[in-house]
């Protein structure tokens, strides 16, 4: 995992590979479905690097055998890690195009979350299905990207569903006492009312999620929050 956050995706294909086999050879179950999980990360940064260099072939090979790791993965597990499979599965069927396919996990997804303990990364998973849920309808994995939120093509039911789930996910968040992730739910929803033009509230979550960063001594959220208020008042034109 490390060898792939640093870049050096062919190497962390490799030892993740050898981690499986070693997980099979030991009748380790869990071992083997996170092992899937992240050798199903590394495929998918090898196919966003070969789409990188406009190798469309390879890429669709890397994301095939992602979306097979992930299948696998969840397939062994019915605990968090499923549902964290499922999600990754699913930002790849919306980069695919596979909405009817994206539609169905989604339901299942949703259903799966009445049964998970609440710890930080549930509360994140279920920030990252608000996220997929808007994207999917939208048919762009990037439509809450900073530079430009597009969320045109949603509905209205849609958008409030989403606006809910990160409400319960800050609300869990604060049940916690988890800062950190609080700043993160609360910060997207600035950015949902971001792509809708709707300032007032829009800077009314992004000054909550700042004042939650700070906190938090997140400095990796701050900035994003920072930038986000930046785009709102120059929207605004407030130059100054």
């Amino acid at each position: 995992n490390v060898l792939r956050v640093i870049g050096d995706f062919q190497q962390s294909e490799r030892i993740l590979q050898t981690s499986l086999e070693l997980a099979q050879q030991g009748n380790l179950p869990q071992d083997e479905s996170k092992t899937l999980l992240n050798l199903g990360n590394t495929e998918r940064a090898l196919a966003a690097r070969a789409a990188e260099i406009e190798d469309p072939q390879e890429s669709e090979i890397y994301q095939e055998r992602a979306l097979s790791h992930y299948q696998k993965a969840a397939d062994m597990s019915s605990s968090l890690l499923k549902t964290q499979a499922q999600l990754n599965q699913l930002e790849l069927l919306i980069d695919q195009d596979k909405v009817k396919k994206g539609e169905e996990l989604l339901r299942e997804i949703q259903a799966s979350f009445a049964n998970l303990l609440l710890n930080r990364e549930t509360i994140y998973a279920k920030i990252n299905y608000a996220t997929n849920l808007l994207c999917l309808q939208q048919k762009d994995p990037t439509c809450l990207s900073p530079q430009q939120p597009n969320l045109s093509s949603v509905d209205e039911p849609s958008f409030e569903e989403a606006i809910q789930i990160l409400e319960s996910a800050a609300q869990d968040a604060a049940r916690v006492q988890d800062k950190r992730t609080q700043s993160y739910a609360v910060g997207i929803m600035g950015r949902l009312y971001e792509s809708r033009k709707a300032w007032k509230q829009a800077n009314q979550y992004t000054q909550q999620a700042l004042s939650d960063s700070w906190q938090a001594q997140a400095s990796e959220l701050t900035y994003q929050w920072q930038w986000q208020q930046g785009r709102l008042l120059k929207a605004q034109g407030k130059s100054q």
